[in-house]
C-alpha cells in the first residue's frame, strides 16, 4: 500500500516496539576490518564497505535493528538519524512495500540542499549466513530531493519466509553505508564554470517539499513502478547526469513494456564480435534509423559504448514497423529470433554470415522404425536450443534426455512399403557454436489453452562441458578436434507470470569474475551468487520468484576471437560522424537543461475535437493538480477534478490510449516526457470533460467487446457485433460477460459465454470468469466473445480444447482469418472430427473438399490423415523440447483461395 494511502499514518520508531541499535561512526583503518557483524559470521573486506576513495570520501556504516517487524503496520517507519560528514540521514522503511509486493527501502536526508555524487548501500541483513544478505547500491547519484532508495528492494515473500533467515525472532536488521557527500553549495563555483549557474524562480515552485508532503500529493516513485533509485522527483535531475562516471556500463530506458527487449540488447552487445559485426553492415547516410533496422541498432550499440547517459531503443522499435508489436510485452527469445531475421539478410550483403558463425546450433535429427529396416534422417539447424525445466534438475540432465532415444507416441509413417510403424527419435549435434544460447521454456500451455509459467528448481553451471560422456551429445561426424567447453557470459532472467512480468539481464562483459545486473536504466555490480544460484528458481511457497530464462555461453577456446577488442576503427566514417555530431547536440541540451527553472508553452487540445486548441505558458515544475486547475480556469469549468490529461502520441499523432495518471506523472515535466524519446518531448497535451470527476472515472474501463454470433454457410467472415462496454476496473469478467447477455440475440436464456484474446488471427489467451477487468489487455489486442457450445461445456479430463487456424503456404505458415477453438475427445479419430470442424468453419462440401489439415507444433506441419488420433499429436508436442510455440490445428487453404492473407 503507497503512502500516500496513509497521508497522515506516519509511524515513529518508539523503544516499546522496537529496539535501535545506532552506530554513527567514521569508517577508519580498524574499522575496515572484517568483524562478526550480525551473527558472528564474517564479511571480506571488499563485502563489509563502498569503495572509497582517498580521505575526502570517507563511509560511515549506521546498523538498526527492527524488533517485532511482523506487528508493524502499512504505515512508514523511520530509524534514528545518524550523520555522514556534515549531512544527517535516516533510514525510511515501508513494511508491507511501497504500493507493491516488496520492501521498500530508502535513504533520508534532513537537509533540503542538493547533493551530488552520493555513493550509498542498504543492506538487508541474512541473519544465520551473512554472505546471502540482500544488498542494493546506487553510485554516483544526484538528489534533488531529500530521498532516494528502492521501492522494490526485494520480494515480501523471500523478507517473510522462515527459511531465508532475514528475520530471526522477528527481528530484522538493515545497515546502511554512506560516502559522505558535498552538499551542492559547496560547488557552486564548479557550477558557475560549466555555465549552470543555478537562479531563484519568483514562482512558489521552486521550493523544496517536504518527501512526504510530495508523497501525498503523488509525487510517489518512478513512473514505471520499478526501483530508478529515486524518490519524489529526483529520478527528473538524473535523467541527464553522466552514467559513466562510475561505471563503465550503461542502461537502456524502458518505453513502458520493452524490459524484455532491453535485456535481449544488453547481451548481443557485450559480445563485442557480435557488436563489431553490426557495425560493419552496409548502411547508408541517407538511411533513417526509425526506417532502418541495421542503422538504428548501430546508433544504438554506440549510443551505449561511446555516450553518458542511457541509451533509447525508440528508433529501433519504430524500425520495426507493423512486423513487431515492439510495445506490449513479449517473449525475450521470440523477440531474440525476430532480430537475427531482420539482421540475416542485411549481414549476408557482407563475404560472411556472422550470425551463423557465433551462433549456429546443427544438429542431426534421426527416426528409426523398431521392427522393420527404416530410418528418416533429417539435419536442423538453430540460433538457439530450448530446454524443458519441467520434470529436469538441470542442463546436464536435459541434454542427457535430448540425445537419449525417445519412443514417438505416434506411429510414423515409414514409406508406402512399410505403412506406420513404431518408432524413436534420436538426435545429435553436429557443431556447436563459439556462443551457445540456451532458452529456458518456463513457459508451458494447459488444457484450457492458456499459457502458464513454470518456476520450477534448474541448475545450470558456470562452466558447461558438452564433450562429457565421452562425447555422447556429438554425432560421428562432429569434429572431434574442437573442445565444446563453454564459460557463462550472461543470464536473462524473468520475474512474474505470463500476465505481469519483468526481464533483466546479468552479464559478465569481460567473462572476469564481476557480474553486473542491467535492469533497464540502472546497471548495478552484482555478487556473482545472485547471478547464478540466485537464479536456480524454485516454487517458495507460492511465492514469485525471479529465475533464469535465458543462458549465453561462450566455448572457452574462443574467448578471444568473441569477446575481442571494439574501438571507433571499427566503425565506418559515416556513422561515426553522424552519431557524433548527434551526441553533441544532446549533450549540450542536457547540460543546459534545468526543467525546475523553465517555462514551456502548451498547446492544448480537446479530445472530441483536436481543432479546439490553446495555449498556457507553464512552469515544468508545476504539479498534476495545478496543471488542471489552470487548464480549469482558461475553461472556466468550475470543479478541476472532472478534467482528464491524455498525453500526445508522437507517432500517430493523436491523443494516447490511456489518459494521464497523476500518481505517475506528478508534474508537468513528466507529463511531456511520458511517452517520447530522451531529450525529446512533445508540448501537446489532450484536455476531456468529465461528468464525474476524475478519480471515479478511473475506477472504471472502457472495453470493446466484439461478439461472434454462430458462422453462417460460406461466408468469408463471421458475423461480429461490436459492443462498447463501460466497466468498474474491480469487476470480473463473469460481470462482463453478464451485462453483455442483455446486450445480444442468444440461442437461449442460459446460454453460456466466454471471452478471449484475438491478435494477428490467433487466440493467445482465454479467460477466467475470475479475471479482473483491470487486468485486461485491450490496447492491442482484440476482445471476443461468443458463445459455449454444450459439447464444449461438458469435456471429460482427457478431452481438450483446441485452436484452430488459417494459413496459407506451408513453408512460411501465413496466418490468416478468424480463428476458432474446438472440442477434440480420446481416442477420436480425425474423421470423426472433420463434421464438427466442417460446422464450425460453415462452409459447403466443395469448399471444404479442397482443404487440408495439419498438426502445427513441431516446426513443418504434419498433415494429417483420416485414421490419425489428434489428441496425440497434442499430447506428444508437451514432451518434445524443441517446441517454442503453441500448437494448433492448421486449416490449409489452396492458393486460389478468395480469403486474403492479411
Amino acid at each position: 500500500m503507497s503512502s500516500k494511502d496513509h497521508p497522515d499514518e506516519e509511524k515513529s520508531v518508539e523503544p516499546s516496539d522496537m529496539a535501535v541499535d545506532a552506530v554513527d561512526d567514521i569508517a577508519d583503518t580498524e574499522m575496515l576490518q572484517p568483524t562478526a557483524e550480525f551473527g558472528g559470521l564474517q564479511l571480506t573486506e571488499d563485502e563489509l564497505q563502498p569503495e572509497t576513495s582517498g580521505a575526502a570520501n570517507q563511509t560511515v556504516i549506521y546498523n538498526w535493528e527492527i524488533r517485532n517487524f511482523s506487528q508493524l503496520g502499512p504505515e512508514k517507519v523511520k530509524s534514528e538519524s545518524f550523520s555522514a560528514g556534515d549531512v544527517k540521514w535516516k533510514i525510511l522503511l515501508f513494511p508491507k512495500g511501497d504500493g507493491t509486493d516488496h520492501l521498500s527501502l530508502y535513504l533520508e536526508s534532513e537537509n533540503t540542499k542538493r547533493f551530488r555524487c552520493l555513493d550509498f548501500r542498504l543492506t538487508v541483513i541474512n541473519q544465520i549466513a551473512i554472505l546471502r544478505s540482500a544488498v542494493r547500491e546506487l553510485i554516483g547519484e544526484t538528489i534533488r530531493d531529500r530521498c532516494l532508495g528502492f521501492k522494490c528492494f526485494m520480494p515480501l515473500g523471500a523478507l517473510l519466509d522462515p527459511a531465508r533467515d532475514f528475520l530471526v525472532d522477528d527481528i530484522l536488521k538493515v545497515k546502511a553505508e554512506v560516502v559522505s557527500c558535498k552538499k551542492e553549495e559547496d560547488s557552486c563555483d564548479m557550477e558557475k564554470e560549466n555555465g549552470c549557474e543555478e537562479n531563484e524562480v519568483n514562482s512558489g515552485h521552486a521550493t523544496k517539499e517536504d518527501p512526504d508532503e510530495r508523497i501525498k500529493k503523488g509525487g510517489g516513485i518512478n513512473d514505471s513502478g520499478k526501483d530508478s533509485g529515486y524518490l519524489g522527483m529526483g529520478n527528473l535531475g538524473a535523467e541527464h547526469h553522466d552514467k559513466k562516471k562510475n561505471s563503465s556500463y550503461l542502461g537502456i530506458k524502458n518505453q513502458g513494456v520493452t524490459c524484455y527487449m532491453n535485456s535481449v540488447i544488453q547481451t548481443l552487445y557485450h559480445i563485442p564480435s557480435f557488436r563489431k559485426a553490426v557495425y560493419k553492415i552496409p548502411t547508408t547516410k541517407d538511411e533513417k534509423p526509425s526506417e532502418s533496422t541495421p542503422l538504428a541498432l548501430q546508433r544504438l550499440f554506440y549510443n551505449l559504448q561511446f555516450g553518458k547517459t542511457y541509451a533509447c531503443t525508440m528508433e529501433l522499435a519504430k524500425s520495426f514497423g507493423s512486423r513487431w508489436q515492439s510495445f506490449m510485452m513479449q517473449d525475450v527469445s521470440e523477440f531474440r529470433r525476430f532480430l537475427s531475421s531482420q539482421l540475416k539478410e542485411n549481414m549476408k550483403r557482407r563475404s560472411r554470415n556472422v550470425l551463423e558463425e557465433l551462433f549456429e546450433v546443427r544438429y542431426l535429427e534421426a527416426i528409426e522404425c523398431l521392427f522393420v529396416d527404416y530410418k528418416s534422417t533429417t539435419l536442423g539447424k538453430a540460433y538457439e536450443l530450448i530446454l524443458p525445466v519441467k520434470d529436469s534438475s538441470g542442463v546436464y540432465a536435459t541434454f542427457d534426455d535430448m540425445v537419449r532415444p525417445q519412443p514417438l507416441d505416434v506411429k510414423y509413417q515409414a514409406g508406402t512399403l512399410f505403412g506406420r510403424q513404431e518408432a524413436q527419435r534420436i538426435m545429435k549435434f553436429t557443431h556447436l557454436p563459439p556462443v551457445l544460447q540456451l532458452e529456458l521454456k518456463r513457459f508451458t500451455h494447459g488444457e484450457n489453452g492458456n499459457t502458464h509459467k513454470i518456476n520450477d528448481y534448474y541448475e545450470f553451471p558456470l562452466e558447461l562441458d558438452l564433450d562429457r560422456c565421452d562425447g555422447n551429445y556429438l554425432a560421428p561426424e562432429a569434429d572431434k578436434n574442437i573442445h565444446n567447453r563453454y564459460i557463462l557470459h550472461s543470464v536473462l532472467a524473468h520475474i512474474g507470470d505470463m500476465n505481469v512480468g519483468h526481464y533483466y539481464a546479468f552479464i559478465r562483459p569481460t567473462l572476469c569474475d564481476e557480474w553486473y545486473k542491467f535492469n533497464d536504466e540502472t546497471v548495478t555490480k552484482e555478487d556473482g551468487r545472485n547471478a547464478i544460484e540466485g537464479l536456480f528458481g524454485g516454487n517458495n511457497k507460492g511465492i514469485t520468484v525471479a529465475n533464469a530464462y535465458m543462458l549465453v555461453y561462450v566455448r572457452e577456446d574462443d574467448k578471444d576471437k568473441v569477446m575481442c577488442s571494439v574501438g571507433k576503427e571499427d566503425i565506418r566514417q559515416h556513422l561515426e560522424d553522424r552519431f557524433l555530431e548527434e551526441q553533441t547536440k544532446a549533450n549540450r541540451v542536457a547540460k543546459q537543461l534545468d526543467y525546475e527553472d523553465q517555462v514551456e508553452a502548451v498547446h492544448f487540445r480537446s479530445v472530441a475535437e483536436s481543432r479546439d486548441e490553446f495555449t498556457l505558458y507553464l512552469s515544468l515544475s508545476l504539479s498534476y493538480d495545478a496543471v488542471v486547475g489552470r487548464v480549469a480556469q482558461y475553461l472556466g469549468v468550475d470543479d478541476h477534478s472532472k478534467i482528464q490529461l491524455t498525453c500526445h502520441d508522437v507517432h500517430t499523432q493523436k491523443p494516447n490510449f490511456d489518459p494521464i495518471r497523476p500518481s505517475i506523472a506528478f508534474n508537468l515535466h513528466k507529463m511531456l516526457h511520458l511517452s517520447n524519446e530522451v531529450n525529446h518531448f512533445s508540448n501537446i497535451l489532450y484536455y476531456k470533460l468529465l461528468a464525474v470527476p476524475s478519480e471515479e472515472a478511473e475506477g472504471f474501463k472502457t472495453l470493446i467487446i466484439k461478439f461472434h454470433l454462430p458462422a453462417i454457410m460460406d461466408k468469408v467472415e463471421c458475423q461480429v457485433e461490436p459492443h462498447t462496454m463501460s466497466m468498474r476496473k474491480s469487476g470480473t469478467v463473469n460481470d462482463l460477460l453478464a451485462d453483455l447477455k442483455s446486450m445480444v440475440d442468444l440461442s437461449c436464456p442460459e446460454a453460456k459465454l466466454r471471452m478471449f484474446e484475438v491478435f494477428c488471427h490467433k487466440i493467445y489467451k482465454v479467460f477466467s470468469p475470475e479475471e479482473k477487468i483491470a487486468d485486461i489487455n485491450d490496447q492491442y489486442m482484440t476482445l471476443r466473445a461468443e458463445e459455449v457450445s454444450e459439447e464444449e461445456q461438458n469435456l471429460g479430463p482427457k478431452d481438450r480444447l483446441i485452436r484452430v487456424y488459417n494459413f496459407k503456404d506451408a513453408k512460411q505458415v501465413k496466418v490468416f482469418g478468424d480463428p476458432f477453438l474446438l472440442a477434440i475427445h480420446e481416442e477420436e479419430r480425425f474423421a470423426d472430427i472433420k463434421p464438427r470442424l466442417k460446422k464450425k468453419a460453415a462452409v459447403s462440401d466443395p469448399v471444404f473438399a479442397k482443404w487440408k489439415f495439419a498438426f502445427l507444433g513441431l516446426g513443418n506441419p504434419e498433415y494429417l490423415d483420416d485414421s490419425d488420433v489428434l489428441i496425440r499429436y497434442f499430447e506428444q508436442e508437451e514432451k518434445d523440447t524443441s517446441v517454442a510455440w503453441q500448437p494448433f490445428l492448421g486449416i490449409h487453404h489452396p492458393d486460389d483461395s478468395s480469403m486474403d492473407v492479411d
